[in-house]
Parts: C-alpha cells; structure tokens; sequence
C-alpha cells in the first residue's frame, strides 16, 4: 500500500499598509489553491525581508496551523496587478488531533475557525478549507 500524498497548498498575499500606517498582509485567496504532486520552485524564505518572515511566523505558529509546514515562499509576481505580493507553500505534516469531525481511517479532522480580534485580515487564513 502506497503512503498518502500530503496535503499542500497555495497562498498568496498583498504587502500593503493598515489604518495605521503599519505594514500588513492580506491573503488574496484565503482558502488556498490545493497542490498536488511537487510543489512550485521557491526561493529560501531566508530571502524575503525579515518584517515578512517575521509576520509568517506569528501567523504559521497560530494553533490553527498545528501540523502544517512551510515548504517554501517568495515574491509573487503578477504584470496584470499593481503592489507586493507573496507566495507561501504549506504542507500538512499531520492532522492534529482536536475536536471534529472524524476523517478516512478515524483520524481527527479539525473543523476551521476564524480567531477574531485579529490584527488583520490575514489571522483569518485557514488552510483547512474554512475561513
């Protein structure tokens, strides 16, 4: 029997600034663009500014985002759309084990939630499929 295929998806986000002035990021496609096979080619997220690294790792280190991984992230470029953007690849190392609906082979599937409060809007990305 072959070994399941992780999870991985595709988010993207826009640098730009909040009321107050603070540099933000807002996730363009909140739900993430599924992957399947091998991920895109991405720069070391040791390249990104370390106010972007410093932002994903508030974020990525949210309870929600227990299990998953970043495997990489980079600038995003788009012709068509003006300002930063920047891509992240995560991957779900495993499925933690909160209350939920049960999956395939009674594994616990954690059911998404948005934290409120948040300091923008990118608090409300859900990997999960949940927003």
């Amino acid at each position: 029997m072959s070994k399941p295929k992780p999870t991985r998806r595709l988010l993207i986000f826009h640098e730009g600034r909040t009321n107050t002035g603070e540099v933000g990021y807002t996730p363009i496609n909140k739900l993430g663009l599924p992957i399947c096979g091998d991920p895109p080619e991405m720069p070391s997220i040791l390249e990104l500014p370390l106010r972007t690294v410093t932002y994903f790792t508030d974020l990525f280190n949210l309870p929600k985002y227990k299990g998953w991984a970043i495997l990489g992230a980079g600038p995003y470029r788009d012709a068509s759309e003006e300002g930063k953007f920047y891509a992240v690849v995560l991957e779900q190392l495993y499925a933690p084990h909160v209350q939920g609906h049960q999956g395939h082979q009674g594994h616990q599937v954690p059911q998404g939630h948005v934290q409120e409060g948040s300091r923008n809007e990118a608090m409300r990305v859900s990997p999960e499929g949940k927003s």
